[in-house]
């Protein structure tokens, strides 16, 4: 099973404490990252949230982005100290003062920005809190992964298309490969015959010998087998009922192509060549979906 890295998700609950919504955006990286920011109030949650998505995804970047409404009889609980305010208050206004500026400039607006500076009071109901986060996060994470699924299915089936096109070129490739030897010695015949004189020179011997060592250099039968050894571990892992990693798809890439740079060094037979250049082509485009799996 292929899951994409890309998706986008959102859930909502409630509860006594209040209403949480939580969008979850998914996008592409080579390595695993939570990014997401809570107010200070909520900190205890940090690594269990963390955690949480750790659970569930295991790559690409994740931005997570909440919004909490208190009920009404915790809202105290999400707002500033009074008493630290107004110390805070009388202590910039004789700061402003001392320096010469207007103390009425130290506004309420003022105050607020440097909340991190601003200690709330504890929430009473970290218990009832971390259940509505833990009910809403697991939610946009079910519907996040769906999406990525979705997504999923869409790059196995193109991904899926071009194997077989590749598949199909090797077998090509395959059938070609025994005229190689008798074409190169039709080559080295015509040469020979042309520098030397047949009637006084038997070149027949020389002729099947240097093709003989010729062919042994350019035979590609354990290129070709070990191609067909990948290209069929490549689609069984597509098709894997259980999940998939990217990374296992694209070292698996990494060694087809490795076969066919092989297979390109050694054939200097057109057809080959040509068929060289579309597989090549093919994986080009592999790579680049690969990219987009979890």
């Amino acid at each position: 099973m292929i899951k994409s890295m890309t998706g986008f998700a959102k859930a909502i609950a409630s509860s006594n404490a209040g209403r949480l919504s939580i969008e979850i955006s998914a996008i592409n990286k080579r390595f695993f990252e939570v990014n997401f920011s809570l107010p200070g109030i909520f900190f205890f949650l940090d690594h269990f949230i963390k955690k949480e998505v750790e659970k569930k995804i295991s790559r690409g970047s994740i931005h997570i982005k909440f919004e909490f409404i208190p009920e009404d009889k915790h809202i105290f609980s999400f707002l500033p100290d009074l008493q630290l305010l107004k110390n805070f208050k009388g202590a910039y206004e004789k700061l402003a003062k001392d320096l010469g500026f207007n103390e009425k400039e130290i506004t309420f607006e003022f105050l607020l920005k440097d909340e991190k500076l601003l200690v709330k009071k504890k929430i009473e109901n970290e218990h009832d809190i971390k259940k509505l986060f833990s009910k809403t996060l697991n939610e946009a994470l079910k519907k996040l992964i769906q999406e990525k699924k979705k997504e999923g299915r869409f790059l196995k089936k193109d991904i899926e298309q071009r194997i077989n096109l590749i598949i199909s070129h090797v077998s090509v490739i395959k059938k070609e490969q025994p005229d190689i030897k008798i074409e190169y010695e039709n080559k080295f015949r015509k040469k020979i015959k042309n520098i030397l004189d047949e009637t006084s020179i038997d070149i027949e011997d020389r002729v099947l010998k240097e093709a003989a060592i010729y062919a042994d250099k350019i035979d590609i039968t354990e290129e070709i087998v070990r191609l067909d050894s990948h290209l069929k571990n490549f689609k069984s892992l597509i098709n894997l009922k259980k999940e998939t990693h990217g990374r296992e798809l694209e070292f698996m890439l990494q060694e087809i192509g490795r076969e066919i740079n092989t297979i390109s060094s050694k054939s200097s037979n057109m057809g080959i060549s040509k068929r060289v250049i579309e597989i090549k082509s093919e994986i080009e485009k592999i790579k680049e979906q690969l990219q987009n799996i979890e």
